[in-house]
């Protein structure tokens, strides 16, 4: 036993039991002593005996364990009308620590794995293979692993974004009782769905979760608004999606620290520049020479944060002035609007506090 004991001890140690026994005796160059030996051996082979005894134990409690559970299995069909196998469901397992994951996987299929019971594992497969390799080494082959474990694989397709944000509107009722200016052009589909669609897709295109957090967040927002005043849909929509996904950046528009170049700090809050076509006259009044124009969210973000800083007076000026503004220039007007609801307060910019407002009611709700 003592020989088979060293190989176990050799297997797994990568330890010559030999060499243990040379290293314990010192290096001076004396006979081996036969009873050191002895004695190593005896320890050895307790150890192993101990160690079979404890993988034999373990192993009937296995065995128990899924007989037991077997037997569950067979009162819930005999006594509730049900078909096996009986589905578990175990999802977003790539968002779990990687030897978490890794340890859930292997006693699913080693401990819990009995005849009428099937697991259906909903995760991103990409991910759990870096937690395989995080918990096995870089250069472990987790995709092989993950084939190992798992009978059949299905792959989902990537989800609608128009039928999420239609499926993430339909969840709100307060757009519709709210006064909101749109901050799209004044055309009849032009709708305040249509801008939440415009801002879901260029921040959290595939996400339902996190759309339904930041129409939430909007939701309180919009009921904090000053009633005298209409609410610029666009512009807070984009405010609380950024302090969904990313509130530093919505900070440092608050603290106004988002340096010179506005259009690639935006930019670099987007996942995408998601855009709408509109038809623009040049003889508006008799609607002639028509032409097509793509605007793109970002240009829309850019009037209005540059429309944020800018003081009363002057957006006085930019609306009224010679200049005949295009859309979405012409947005200063539907802020001039608001100022005028304000009467003696008409010297205090509406959108100025929307950037804190959203912050201050995220740290709140969310």
């Amino acid at each position: 036993a003592g020989v088979v004991a060293k190989g176990v001890l050799k297997k797994v140690t990568g330890v010559i039991a030999d060499d243990m026994i040379d290293a314990l005796q010192g290096n001076s160059g004396d006979s081996q002593d036969e009873g050191s030996e002895k004695v190593v051996d005896e320890a050895l082979d307790s150890l192993f005996s101990k160690a079979l005894a404890s993988h034999r134990e373990r192993s009937e409690s296995l065995d128990n364990f899924r007989s037991s559970l077997h037997q569950v299995l067979r009162l819930i069909v005999d006594h509730a009308d049900a078909k096996l196998p009986y589905f578990v469901f175990i999802d977003e397992l790539d968002r779990c620590r990687p030897s978490y994951a890794v340890k859930l996987l292997e006693e699913v299929k080693h401990i819990f794995g009995v005849p009428g019971l099937a697991y259906v594992v909903s995760t991103n497969i990409d991910q759990l293979q870096n937690s395989i390799r995080a918990a096995y080494g870089a250069d472990f082959n987790g995709r092989r692993y993950l084939r190992r474990l798992f009978h059949k694989e299905y792959a989902l397709p990537e989800p609608d974004v128009a039928k999420l944000v239609e499926f993430s509107l339909k969840k709100v009722s307060f757009i519709e009782q709210a006064k909101i200016v749109t901050g799209l052009p004044r055309i009849d589909d032009m709708n305040a769905g249509v801008a939440w669609s415009l801002v879901a897709r260029s921040m959290f295109p595939t996400d339902i979760r996190v759309q339904l957090q930041a129409l939430d967040l909007l939701s309180e927002v919009i009921g904090s608004m000053p009633k005298m005043c209409r609410t610029h849909f666009l512009w807070l929509s984009y405010l609380v999606a950024l302090y969904v996904v990313d509130r530093d950046s919505l900070l440092k528009i608050v603290k106004d620290e988002i340096g010179p170049d506005s259009r690639t700090f935006l930019a670099g809050t987007m996942r995408q520049n998601s855009s709408f076509e509109i038809k623009i006259y040049d003889d508006e009044p008799f609607r002639r020479n028509a032409r097509i124009v793509t605007i793109h969210l970002l240009d829309l973000l850019l009037v209005y944060l540059k429309l944020s800083k800018t003081e009363p007076s002057e957006l006085y000026n930019l609306a009224y002035g010679d200049r005949r503004l295009e859309y979405p220039e012409s947005l200063v007007s539907e802020v001039v609007d608001d100022l005028q609801r304000l009467g003696e307060q008409r010297n205090l910019n509406p959108l100025k506090g929307y950037a804190s407002l959203v912050f201050n009611a995220g740290r709140l709700t969310v």
